[in-house]
């Protein structure tokens, strides 16, 4: 068989947060922090051009994983290797590696029109002028947006919305997607809209590698090759989808899926 083209490592990563304390805790034991573990030991392995599934419960870890790939959390202990390089050593050239796309964007202003919060954001990367003008225009033509530049973004639809936050996710032109619940508030229509969207323009015509953190079964078996299904913040099983099916009952037990 021919070498795997990594595109993506994840080694050892492990992520703990402080528990949230009440008042009489902070001040029954003021130096004492309990933690809670939300990464435990992780390792998988994400083959470039790939499209790729994160399945599990409420706290099984997918969120914190994608942010701490993105470089937007640190990892408590472990590495990640983004195209062969360790990622906490890219620093800001991170950013143009990898991108982060939430499902539940806030930070697009509302009065400014979907053109506008993209030169906005383009200059924070510090593209000014014709150069950020061409990368937002680029980002716009290739989510069919440059219709709809001129709108305010508070006047754009849910599914205009999600194509805007991947557009800005794409001004960098970024080798490695990922996102976290993306077709969440989506009807059926544009969430369908959305998957075709991801498996033939990004993930087919673009050989992007995508990674994307979901509930939805029916969303990953329409565009994802190979699931990784966590389980308090470990790698429970991966393959395709009929591989990880077998261990849904042990995984999705009623005490885990009432966790938070």
């Amino acid at each position: 068989m021919p070498p795997v083209d990594t595109a993506l490592s994840v080694i050892g990563l492990h992520k703990e947060f402080p528990k949230p304390r009440g008042l009489r805790a902070i001040l029954a034991h003021p130096f004492t922090r309990e933690k809670e573990r939300a990464l435990s030991g992780l390792d998988l392995e994400i083959e470039r051009g790939t499209c790729n599934a994160l399945l599990g419960p409420n706290g099984a870890g997918k969120s914190t994983l994608l942010r701490i790939i993105a470089g937007t959390i640190a990892p408590s202990a472990g590495a990640v290797k983004v195209l062969g390089s360790d990622a906490a050593s890219l620093g800001h050239r991170l950013n143009e590696k990898v991108s982060l796309v939430v499902g539940d964007e806030r930070s697009f202003y509302a009065r400014l029109s979907a053109v506008q919060n993209l030169e906005f954001f383009a200059a924070m990367h510090g593209w000014f002028g014709a150069a950020g003008a061409k990368r937002v225009r680029h980002s716009l033509s290739l989510l069919d947006l440059l219709a709809e530049a001129q709108k305010p973004f508070s006047d754009l639809s849910g599914g205009m919305k999600q194509r805007l936050s991947l557009a800005r996710g794409l001004l960098a032109d970024p080798e490695i997607l990922l996102f976290d619940e993306i077709t969440r508030g989506l009807d059926i229509g544009q969430a369908a809209r959305f998957r075709k969207l991801v498996r033939g323009r990004l993930a087919g015509d673009l050989k992007k590698t995508v990674i994307f953190a979901t509930h939805n079964i029916e969303e990953i078996a329409e565009i994802a090759q190979r699931v990784f299904l966590l389980h308090k913040g470990a790698l429970a099983a991966q393959g395709t989808l009929n591989d990880v099916r077998p261990h849904f009952g042990a995984v999705f037990a009623p005490e885990d899926a009432a966790e938070t």
